[in-house]
């Protein structure tokens, strides 16, 4: 853009520098260092030597613009005062030409270019000012001659225009002053690409005591208002303005204002939705191939990553984020829609940070989450120093919970993660994260409590359908409850105890199953029939029809003569069954009957009374006819208590007393030696029993070899002898 200067020979005496237009240069009353030379306004309307290259004169005219910058009234209503003499075209490139006579056909009268004023040329050729005064340095030094020089030196040729001088109001200087208070304020740099500086003290500093004043100038007016839109910008705002201000700041621009505002649109384009576009989907928008669309986003990135800027509606944010952080990016953009302004997301404000060579509190990741459907990679945003794993440990905690009770706690979790992984949680971010993982609903947020899995997937709705399978009525929620925690075995599903929720809770949970319908007085019942054989065990389906066989009630004696003694199922599996399964009520000791069904008082009667006469017939047992040359089947009872199992004992029954007794050693060696005392009670079984699965109060067997001082043990459930 500039012209080749004549060779060194062919000067004759001093001439225009081609840097400042002689209503600049006047404005410079002392001499200006640049690069650690000193250079004054005549010198540059009076060059001696060979002309300044382009870089020197481009820091000379930078330096003099940002060190008028808060006096910019000056220039700004100067006249320009420079003339079109002919043959002005060749001291300016093609570029220029064009530009120059569309504002000169703009005029009535092309005797009125001189005229005008900085800004009234600066709006006619929408030029940044820098480059405006290089093009009139140009067209005045194509007919500036030595006796200009000397006129300048004893009387300059424009004296300075008195600055004009505002009133302001007072609510104009209260939003000034808020933004004032604002820390990024003292930290614009005094190259900073829209607001710059004093080069003497902070911008913040300087505009406080220039408001201070009882008027200020239109320049400290406007410069007030940017600082206010600034700081109460969103980010999609601020990236629009750093847009425009790169433009002016690059070698490579748009030849017109429609195409300089084309160029940010196609910027602000790609970094438009939840997530940054792709160069080929900016591209169809704006008929451009993805190249171009490179080009140009990459020009206004490089102005903005090799200058000053400030950022402040970035800064708040990231720090925003960094607070609500790790959650889901779908969840973030929601919270920070106001910071972040219509149509973008957190992603694009991640990636644009990473332009700039910042380096947020937080980063952009995936969170893997089970799912029906497989594995679903959920957009997160974490903290930068925080690991990323126990998002997904903490996920699966919580599933094994909600697998077995429906649901969690937040405490819970987070006292899983700071003891299994050493990481501590709290509440926000928890619900942060499980924001990403289908299913997700809160059940009582004051005490934590939630699920994330549907009831058909955990294992309180299938006991619940197992009830529901056998019931001839609607189930009131304090039965359903009743069923779910009648057994604490299938609390054992996720390797350590699960935390049983207090009853509201699990009234919110079981109401918000789609598969049942809630009636008046809080009674349920399945939208439609669960067949008993798709939900229920064999052994529960026989018990089921022992028990309907005695009209409704049946004692453990009826229960065994069928499924014991003619089915072949051992008395462990059904004290298993009739302990554990939700389908069977205990009345009272060995009477049982169907969850869910009318009671028969006459049945009721019957079988106290047949239990009765079970219990007379027990006492009547000779205990000379127990025959201790056949292996002797016993059934115990695992031993309750606090005490750890080492220290428990099991009690043998009475009747047997007086035949086993002593010590016994495992027929196989798997288990340890244990011993019958006389007062019946039996040492170190209780710790064998619970590391084979019988839980406190469950009922196993022991099969004793009197004779050979040998035992046996049987699982729940077994049909015969381990």
């Amino acid at each position: 853009m500039t012209l080749n200067p004549a060779p060194i020979e062919e000067i004759t005496g001093p001439r225009h520098a081609q840097v400042l237009p002689s209503f600049a240069a006047n404005l410079m009353k002392r001499r200006m260092q640049v690069n650690g030379e000193k250079v004054s306004g005549e010198e540059l309307l009076a060059w001696r030597g060979t002309l300044p290259n382009y870089i020197r004169a481009n820091a000379i005219r930078n330096k003099f613009v940002k060190g008028h910058r808060p006096r910019f009234e000056i220039l700004w209503h100067s006249p320009i005062g420079v003339h079109l003499r002919p043959g002005w075209e060749g001291s300016v490139t093609p570029f220029y030409q064009t530009r120059l006579r569309a504002a000169i056909d703009s005029l009535t009268d092309a005797s009125q270019f001189p005229k005008l004023t900085l800004r009234q040329l600066k709006e006619l050729l929408r030029m940044p000012v820098a480059e405006l005064l290089e093009l009139l340095a140009k067209l005045e030094s194509s007919y500036w001659t030595a006796e200009h020089s000397n006129q300048l030196i004893q009387k300059p040729l424009h004296p300075e225009t008195p600055l004009q001088m505002l009133a302001v109001t007072d609510e104009w200087l209260a939003d000034v002053n808020i933004a004032l208070k604002a820390d990024w304020v003292d930290r614009v740099s005094d190259d900073d690409l829209r607001f710059g500086g004093t080069g003497q003290q902070s911008l913040g500093t300087w505009m406080r005591e220039t408001i201070a004043q009882s008027s200020v100038s239109e320049t400290v007016v406007a410069l007030g208002n940017a600082l206010v839109r600034a700081n109460t910008a969103s980010w999609t705002q601020e990236l629009e303005e750093l847009a425009q201000a790169a433009l002016s700041h690059t070698k490579r621009r748009p030849g017109s204002n429609e195409a300089r505002q084309r160029w940010v649109r196609i910027f602000l384009a790609k970094l438009r939705g939840p997530r940054p576009r792709t160069l080929q989907e900016v591209g169809d928008e704006f008929s451009l191939t993805r190249e171009r669309v490179r080009q140009i986003c990459s020009t206004i990135e490089d102005a903005l990553a090799a200058n000053a800027v400030a950022t402040p509606a970035l800064d708040k944010l990231l720090a925003a984020a960094a607070r609500i952080a790790p959650v889901t990016a779908e969840q973030a953009d929601h919270e920070l829609s106001k910071l972040l302004g219509s149509g973008t997301g957190i992603y694009c404000a991640l990636e644009f940070a990473e332009v700039l060579g910042k380096k947020p509190d937080v980063i952009a990741g995936t969170t893997n989450v089970r799912t029906p459907h497989g594995i679903e990679h959920i957009p997160m945003i974490r903290l930068r120093d925080q690991a990323s794993d126990w998002m997904t440990k903490a996920i699966q905690a919580v599933r094994k919970d909600c697998r077995g009770v429906g649901c969690s706690n937040y405490v819970r979790i987070a006292g899983i993660m700071s003891l299994d992984e050493g990481v501590v949680i709290d509440q926000r971010e928890l619900e942060g994260l499980l924001e990403a993982v289908p299913g997700y609903r809160v059940l009582d947020k004051e005490g934590g409590w939630f699920t994330v899995a549907l009831g058909e997937e955990t294992a309180i709705a299938n006991r619940l359908k197992k009830l529901f399978a056998v019931a001839s009525q609607s189930i009131t929620v304090d039965d359903l409850l009743i069923a779910a925690v009648t057994d604490d075995r299938w609390l054992q599903l996720a390797g350590r105890g699960l935390c049983i929720p207090p009853i509201h809770v699990l009234i919110q949970l079981v109401s918000s199953w789609t598969w049942l319908h809630k009636d008046r007085h809080n009674k349920m019942r399945p939208i439609e029939p669960i067949a008993p054989q798709a939900v229920l065990t064999e052994i529960e389906l026989l018990a089921i029809e022992v028990i309907e066989a005695n009209d409704g009630v049946a004692t453990r004696s009826d229960l065994a003569k069928v499924i014991v003694a003619d089915r072949g199922w051992t008395n462990v599996a059904l004290s298993f069954a009739l302990g554990s399964s939700p389908v069977f009520m205990k009345i009272e000791h060995s009477i049982y009957r169907v969850a869910g069904r009318p009671l028969s008082a006459p049945a009721l009667v019957e079988a106290r009374l047949r239990r009765d006469r079970e219990l007379r017939q027990a006492n009547e047992v000779v205990l000379d006819e127990i025959n201790t040359d056949e292996p002797l089947r016993i059934t115990l009872t695992q031993a309750a208590g606090s005490a750890p199992a080492q220290r428990r004992v099991i009690y043998l029954p009475k009747q047997y007393r007086e035949h086993v007794r002593g010590a016994f050693t495992h027929a196989r060696g798997a288990g340890p030696s244990i011993n019958v005392s006389s007062a019946q009670q039996i040492l170190r079984l209780s710790a064998f029993a619970e590391s084979r699965g019988v839980a406190p109060g469950e009922a196993f067997e022991v099969i004793f070899d009197v004779n050979r001082r040998t035992y046996e043990f049987v699982h729940a459930g077994d049909r015969g002898d381990n």
